[in-house]
């Protein structure tokens, strides 16, 4: 079976202010038409790059059989879209439509723009889906994906947790490197201001904070508080 995929995606607003889009549309890496949306409610409009003359069958969103000449590019794409099986409607339970040619392009537009969203925030934010009342619906948290915000959302929604989509863009070490790399920064951020400590039985990852800048009497000031529970005076990994 054919790879249909769209590249040079970009958007211009409708007479309503509506964003319209406009690609190219490949069939296994090779450009076969320009597409763009419609405008004032009228049908997205391909430009074959092909030449010739062939039938184009296919089948409407109602179910309809349609046929028409048109080039050998053309009819290859409404083929590829009736053999695709039909779908809920989305704005009428109970109904189900077939998959369209434009329908299909717009599809793959919505891919494309849900995969760029994904890779430009997947490595500082977390997406994942989950299913409530027969739906599936996407969340946000802003942590990066590590092994910790995957555990703590297994742990906490259970069966309803469908996916997390960034491990289709973020490999999960890369991802715990740069969590890493971000509280080290933030940490030397802080012990510009003020004093960082870890006391024994602490959490890694956690520590306490003196809210006055580190020097030799806030150390009295803190030994003479916790005695031997005090592991480290973390200002002093960043001592000149």
């Amino acid at each position: 079976m054919s790879k249909y995929e769209v590249k040079g995606v970009k958007f211009h607003k409708g007479h309503e202010g509506e964003p319209l889009a406009q690609c190219g549309l490949y069939r296994d890496g090779k450009k076969v038409a320009e597409y763009s949306d419609g405008d004032w409610g009228g049908e997205s409009q391909f430009w074959w790059k092909d030449k010739g003359t062939a039938t184009v069958k296919g089948i409407n969103y109602s179910g309809k059989k349609y046929e028409y000449k048109g080039t050998p590019e053309e009819a290859l794409l409404a083929k590829h879209c009736a053999e695709i099986p039909p779908t809920p409607c989305k704005w009428e339970e109970g109904k189900l439509v077939h998959t369209t040619p434009d329908i299909f392009v717009g599809d793959l537009i919505n891919e494309y723009e849900t995969e760029k969203r994904l890779k430009n925030g997947a490595k500082t934010k977390t997406f994942f889906v989950l299913k409530e009342k027969g739906q599936e619906l996407e969340y946000t948290i802003n942590s990066p994906y590590t092994k910790e915000t995957k555990d703590y959302l297994e742990k906490k929604y259970g069966d309803k947790l469908v996916k997390i989509l960034n491990k289709e863009f973020v490999d999960e070490g890369d991802a715990e490197a740069l969590a890493k790399k971000k509280a080290e920064q933030k940490i030397k951020r802080q012990c510009k201001t003020k004093t960082l400590f870890k006391l024994k039985g602490d959490e890694e990852g956690r520590y306490w904070v003196f809210p006055r800048p580190y020097s030799p009497q806030v150390r009295v000031a803190i030994e003479g508080k916790y005695g031997d529970n005090l592991v480290e005076i973390i200002n002093e990994r960043y001592a000149a």
